[in-house]
């Protein structure tokens, strides 16, 4: 059975609504989706995973994801985690979701190309490319991610921490458990199963299990247009995509099983093949007024999400995954490792899951 009839059988068996608005735009994508035309509109990296992210003209695709395009900074190589180092347990990752304010501290490349964060009522601080880069003599600690326990190695006493700490400190008594991770030396990360789609090598630092996060600007309008009783305008990137791609009919991207990329810096060579792996699970940071820094009291879009979207097809740990979800994990061909992608290309579909 197509995908799209699994959804939409999904989708009856949870609202018995043969009308339901999800199930209609399935409906009306058009059977053979090969060839659908769209472009990438946005780009962004999130190389501090907790902070704000940084607006891309162009990225270079790794086995690890995103990176600048000299290959230096990558997508969430830096996380904050709260905790005792001393206890003997692990940490448990700090986020917008425990903190909203800390999406107040937005990314900029200064003309050196030092990536700096920039705190409200302070001085930006840098991230110099090799304080972030892993190093043996740090102490290492586990952290809980997503439910996999990750090795990494903790800044310690560094400027980095310094700065988040003191900023945190102001409004928060428990600013000196908050510690900057790095992702331990010699210890590789493999994608989730599902969103691996077969690539061996295909990696992550520390994200939630997938690598790159694509999501359309038609879906996103979708979801805009199904809010009950809120008129907050709410970004797209309160969901932290990597890729916003414009052109395509509404959740086609839920239902593909590849797409192409045409770069357009670089039509000698062959197009880049993108494999879709499961759609992504979302949190309540998605409720994050990223304007003000506050959990939203209106619970937008996470609440729209839960009433209008699909969950997962697969199981979560043996059971129905109920988890609301948003825009779907891609891993790019191992021939593509090493090209860059730019706003602009063209984005080709290719095939529908089965």
């Amino acid at each position: 059975m197509p995908i799209r009839d699994r959804y939409i059988q999904q989708r009856f068996d949870d609202t018995g609504n043969p009308e339901d608005p999800y199930t209609t735009s399935l409906q009306n994508l058009p059977k053979d989706v090969n060839g659908i035309e769209g472009g990438i509109e946005r780009l962004w990296m999130y190389p501090f995973k907790a902070l704000g992210g940084l607006r891309k003209g162009s990225v270079r695709l790794t086995q690890q994801g995103f990176a600048d395009i000299k290959g230096m900074y990558r997508d969430r190589m830096v996380m904050l985690a709260h905790g005792d180092l001393d206890s003997g347990e692990s940490l448990k990752r700090f986020s917008q979701r425990e903190e909203p304010k800390l999406a107040l501290i937005e990314a900029s490349m200064s003309p050196s190309e030092t990536l700096h964060y920039h705190i409200p009522g302070r001085d930006a601080f840098p991230m110099p490319l090799e304080q972030s880069m892993p190093n043996e003599k740090r102490r290492r600690t586990n952290v809980v991610v997503a439910g996999d326990m990750i090795e990494t190695e903790v800044e310690g006493d560094g400027p980095i921490t310094r700065a988040i700490r003191d900023y945190l400190g102001s409004f928060r008594d428990d600013a000196d458990r908050i510690h900057v991770l790095f992702p331990a030396a010699g210890s590789p990360r493999v994608v989730e199963d599902r969103h691996r789609c077969g690539i061996d090598g295909a990696e992550t630092l520390l994200s939630d299990g997938g690598q790159i996060l694509l999501e359309s600007w038609p879906s996103w309008d979708f979801i805009q247009k199904s809010r009950q009783n809120s008129v907050r305008p709410i970004p797209i990137n309160v969901t932290r995509p990597n890729i916003a791609v414009i052109g395509w009919p509404a959740h086609l991207e839920d239902v593909l099983a590849s797409a192409s990329i045409r770069p357009e810096r670089d039509r000698s060579r062959e197009q880049m093949r993108m494999l879709f792996g499961g759609l992504c699970v979302r949190c309540k940071v998605t409720q994050v007024d990223l304007e003000h820094g506050v959990h939203a009291k209106d619970g937008e879009p996470f609440k729209t999400f839960q009433s209008a979207r699909p969950r997962r097809l697969d199981l979560n740990d043996g059971k129905p995954d109920k988890r609301p979800t948003f825009g779907v994990n891609v891993v790019a061909e191992k021939n593509a490792w090493g090209r860059i992608i730019s706003i602009g290309d063209p984005i080709v579909a290719l095939e529908e899951k089965e």
